[in-house]
């Protein structure tokens, strides 16, 4: 697990935002928590690798704190990158989705600030013997 803080520099007070970083390892209990755990409210984006997948939704898990934003899928495999975005961090006009046809790669553009360029965020799930970094 690792914690990033991006800050952009202003004119105004510096505007920082909290990002989560975590491979889950599939894990549903383990993906429950990050999502539900209060501590995870201070972060604006979770960056998670791995998280849980129900074949019966077809989707990760979904969360009323969160916007899930997933990576394309693999042939036969579940997205294995996620973003989720905090709605009462980062709202909805805040970041937009960037659509990406690398599989297990997911990304997003960060705007904290009409006046400033957008922050470019990528969660990438790299495995061994894979070439995508």
């Amino acid at each position: 697990m690792h914690t990033l803080m991006i800050s952009k520099p202003t004119h105004r007070p510096t505007q920082t935002i909290a990002i989560l970083q975590y491979n889950l390892n599939k894990s549903q209990p383990i993906t429950d928590s990050v999502l539900s755990d209060p501590s995870s409210s201070k972060y604006a984006v979770l960056m998670l690798q791995e998280q849980y997948f129900s074949a019966y939704t077809n989707t990760s898990p979904i969360h009323h704190s969160w916007t899930l934003i997933e990576s394309k899928r693999m042939e036969n495999s579940p997205p294995r990158a996620a973003i989720y975005v905090n709605k009462s961090v980062l709202p909805a006009h805040s970041y937009e989705p960037l659509a990406t046809n690398i599989p297990d790669t997911v990304a997003i553009a960060v705007c904290l600030d009409q006046e400033q360029h957008p922050t470019l965020l990528i969660n990438v799930y790299n495995t061994k013997g894979t070439s995508q970094l």
